[in-house]
């Protein structure tokens, strides 16, 4: 008997094009477009069903298995859509993972390989288990019906692949149309967040793969392949839809995009209110004095008209923080800076990562932490190789609340580094009475790759999606001012050392 091959190659190749088109569309590429068309291959394997004719044409030969006839009826196997990828959807899944994050977050090697590697292998897992229940579930709704369930399903693993302590949602559809062409595509966040742009991506990619199938003839019981499949004519009929759905999101981006481009004037009411960035490109071996003492000397730069200045994610220690808030008396400009603190707890040294403003008592602890960089499982099991990567505490603390200070006008809300990648943070941020959102970062680790670019795209669907003007402090870039339609006004290149002087107008739509 005629055994089905274990390994599709063919469903596989295509599975891998997908990883790498949709990793093009993201920086360093930034390919934005290829988000509407990389989906296409992964979709057609999933969604059809396993090939039979293929492998009968390479164990009867290719005459043979293009007359159907001839080939005794025994050895026939009359397949649903979608029921004979079923077996073979994790492997499918796994492979576009595998293949999407080792090109598309190479930069990873800077941290460690190993890591880099196993990040590959374990979001491969995800998306098999993911492509393993979309193989099941997608081929048994109409043909106009399965893009719009599997841009469903799509969107619904997007949102639980933010859950947890050790989410890590990377490659959300919606981060490919922050490209400065794309981001009239992106407006409809304020409707629905990243989830309705990337809902919307994946439909569209959904119908051009059934509207381009082809036709698909039903055929009496005998030959290889009985689908009961409709006609060319009303398959490209299909294509109508995504056209709909990118005309619809390009009118609505056409029509909002230029309400938020006011920049140095007054927009709802409320005047401009200038900023400083203090961006320091300090060296990674620096200590804690030498950082300080590179700060303030910059600092004591920024023109006195600013009202508020920002200093990056872990700037300085927390003890040290009363040399910042002398120099911000001085000169009369608050300022705002994310800090590294240490606290005993119980015996142990846990640390926890702030945003203080001078002169004022409270302070914003981070509420997202970074896994492995903050977070450490299984600590005290694996000790000695925490140790050889130079972590020597135990996992930091996690904040409760958000928080917002008030300074010369403005509501800022900090939100610091990983926090980014998270709607919910800067949605909680500005229901809390945030009119201006502060994001710190410091992206020392990766300087040099792409990181830091794909990292600035996840605070600019956080401005759209909120409507608020953004200022961005990073320690060696990228520093960045944003207005609330993603655009970025004025930015300071990776490893570079500066001031950026910008200015910000108070939302509270």
């Amino acid at each position: 008997p005629i055994k089905k091959a274990r390994a599709d190659w063919r469903g596989l190749s295509l599975a891998s094009l997908s990883g790498l088109l949709l990793a093009l569309a993201y920086p360093p590429l930034s390919l934005w477009w290829l988000a509407y068309l990389a989906l296409i291959p992964l979709y057609r394997v999933i969604t059809s069903p396993q090939p039979l004719s293929q492998a009968l044409a390479s164990s009867l030969g290719k005459g043979l298995s293009e007359n159907a006839s001839l080939i005794p009826p025994s050895l026939v196997r009359h397949e649903r859509p979608g029921e004979g990828v079923r077996g073979r959807g994790f492997s499918l899944g796994f492979t576009f993972a595998f293949t999407l994050y080792a090109i598309g977050m190479f930069w990873m090697n800077a941290l460690a390989t190993p890591l880099w590697a196993i990040l590959c292998v374990m979001m491969g897992v995800i998306f098999g288990i993911w492509a393993w229940l979309t193989a099941r579930i997608v081929p048994n709704f109409p043909t106009w019906m399965r893009p719009i369930v599997f841009a469903a399903g799509w969107t619904l693993f997007e949102w639980v692949r933010t859950l947890g302590v050790y989410a890590f949602p990377w490659f959300l559809l919606a981060t490919s149309q922050t490209h400065p062409l794309a981001l009239p595509f992106a407006q409809a966040a304020d409707l629905g967040g990243q989830w309705l742009i990337s809902f919307a991506i994946a439909a569209i990619n959904g119908y051009l793969a059934e509207g381009t199938r082809g036709a698909r003839v039903s055929e009496p019981p005998g030959t290889l392949w009985v689908t009961g499949g409709q006609g060319g004519e009303k398959r490209w009929s299909l294509l109508a839809i995504p056209l709909g759905i990118f005309l619809t999101l390009g009118t609505y981006g056409a029509i909002t995009l230029p309400q938020y481009t006011i920049k140095g004037s007054a927009m709802d009411g409320a005047p401009s209110v200038p900023v400083a960035i203090v961006q320091a490109n300090e060296d990674k071996g620096a200590n804690w004095d030498e950082r300080l003492k590179l700060y303030l000397n910059l600092a004591r730069t920024v023109d006195s008209h600013n009202r508020l200045m920002l200093w990056p994610e872990g700037t300085i220690g927390a003890t040290q923080f009363y040399a910042a808030e002398e120099l911000a008396r001085q000169k009369n400009i608050p300022i705002l800076a994310g800090l590294s603190a240490v606290d005993q707890i119980e015996g142990q040294i846990r640390p926890r990562n702030i945003a203080r403003l001078s002169g004022v008592p409270d302070e914003y602890i981070k509420r997202r932490l970074a896994p492995f960089g903050e977070v450490y499982p299984f600590r005290k099991q694996l000790a000695s190789i925490y140790k050889s990567f130079g972590v020597n505490v135990d996992s930091y603390q996690t904040g409760i609340d958000p928080a917002v200070f008030e300074v010369s006008g403005l509501h800022i809300g900090p939100v610091i580094c990983y926090e980014s990648a998270f709607p919910w943070v800067s949605r909680e941020t500005v229901r809390a009475g945030a009119d201006t959102l502060a994001f710190l970062t410091s992206d020392q680790t990766f300087d040099g790759t792409p990181e830091h670019a794909q990292h600035l795209a996840l605070t600019q669907l956080r401005c759209i999606e909120n409507r608020r003007y953004g200022v961005r402090a990073a320690t060696s870039g990228i520093s960045a001012e944003l207005r609330p339609n993603g655009q970025v006004v004025q930015r300071i290149e990776s490893q570079k050392r500066g001031i950026l002087n910008t200015a910000v107008v108070p939302l509270s739509g």
